[in-house]
């Protein structure tokens, strides 16, 4: 092995190690209990009043006409929908 291949390879090595450890320090930055991330969606969104999805499905069964429309922003709505909701 040259000493220019054996530069590269440790710089290419080393390089894929710095970015699985910084991906795995951000993977534990993100990842947290649901009751955390539940708290900080409504200190975030206060304005937005909070049906259960049971609440919502028992009112969806009991109701066949009941009409819903999910009006969350893109953002949210890429996240999860509602089935059945306009």
């Amino acid at each position: 092995m040259t000493a220019k291949f054996s530069l590269w390879m440790a710089a290419i090595l080393g390089g894929g190690g710095a970015l699985i450890g910084v991906s795995y320090w951000g993977y534990q930055k993100v990842s947290r209990p649901l009751d955390e991330f539940a708290a900080e969606i409504a200190s975030d969104f206060p304005e937005v009043e909070h049906v259960p999805p049971a609440t919502l499905a028992g009112w969806m069964d009991s109701e066949p006409n009941l009409l819903v429309i999910d009006c969350r922003d893109p953002r949210e709505y890429a996240v999860s929908r509602v089935p059945g909701a306009l």
